[in-house]
């Protein structure tokens, strides 16, 4: 019988692993050691947690089996998923076992704070006095007015049963290139007005929100990911680096800093809750 289908096995699976807790997340199982695991093993370990991540799925996988952990009061376990549109929607859960990312997701929280200069190393090497995390602050930027209209066009949009654009082809929402890629504001406003038409659309009460921290997390890593892509084309020395290589290399190079970082106070907030049984 697998450990998580009773209450007894869920709270003494962290025995197994000679862990103190075992954290189930997101990401799809068969994939083998997932990048959900790979971000929460970071975020927990940073903050002093030892811990084994477990990736079940989708939200909808890790929910039931919460709310049988919850139901049952089992400890040494915890549930991780994305933030989502919680924040204005609401959340299925609330309880200090729950974790959620700071931003949509954790590809989100991985581009808040990044360190510009280590990730670049990896596309080219880096000339000196080259000025990587000023021109990655000043894109993201001149990506925010269009980036907080189609966050605020998502996050409206979030609760219809109809698409606002593809989710599994991010790529398809951006135009431009370089310090000029942006997302494409013009269609997804037009698509936004056709679903407006015929279903309700929510106020959120938000009118500027923070894209790179609350928009869907796939397509904000896609676009600086391209951003990096496109800046590296001018160097001789430059390397083709696979999208996940990216991801993998934005969360080993993560930074945490409770009293600076709000990221980070959310986290440290969270694990102290969660610590605290």
């Amino acid at each position: 019988m697998s450990l998580q289908r009773t209450n007894y096995g869920l709270n003494n699976e962290h025995l197994f692993y000679d862990v103190s807790i075992v954290v189930y997340c997101e990401g799809k199982e068969i994939d083998g050691h997932t990048h959900d695991e790979m971000f929460w093993g970071r975020v927990l370990s940073s903050f002093g947690i030892n811990c084994v991540c477990k990736s079940r799925g989708s939200k909808t996988d890790i929910i039931p089996l919460a709310l049988q952990a919850l139901q049952g009061n089992v400890e040494n376990v915890a549930f991780a998923m994305d933030r989502d549109y919680g924040d204005y929607h609401g959340f299925p859960i609330e309880d200090r076992r729950v974790l959620y990312t700071y931003g949509y997701s954790w590809e989100n929280d991985i581009l808040l704070g990044l360190d510009a200069t280590a990730v670049f190393s990896m596309f080219a090497a880096i000339p000196h006095g080259d000025s990587v995390d000023q021109d990655l602050v000043s894109f993201v930027a001149a990506a925010s007015d269009t980036g907080c209209r189609v966050a605020q066009m998502d996050i409206q949009n979030s609760l219809t049963a109809v698409a606002l654009f593809d989710r599994e082809k991010p790529v398809s929402i951006f135009v431009g290139t370089g310090p000029n890629l942006r997302f494409n504001e013009s269609d997804i406003a037009r698509r936004f007005n056709q679903i407006a038409a015929s279903e309700e659309m929510p106020e959120t009460g938000e009118g500027s929100p923070n894209w790179l921290r609350v928009f869907f997390g796939k397509a904000c890593a896609r676009l600086i990911y391209q951003w990096f892509v496109d800046r590296s084309q001018v160097y001789d020395s430059r390397s083709k680096i696979p999208y996940d290589a990216f991801l993998r290399l934005c969360i080993l190079t993560m930074k945490f800093n409770a009293e600076e970082s709000p990221r980070d106070r959310h986290y440290k907030n969270a694990i102290e809750a969660l610590s605290q049984h």
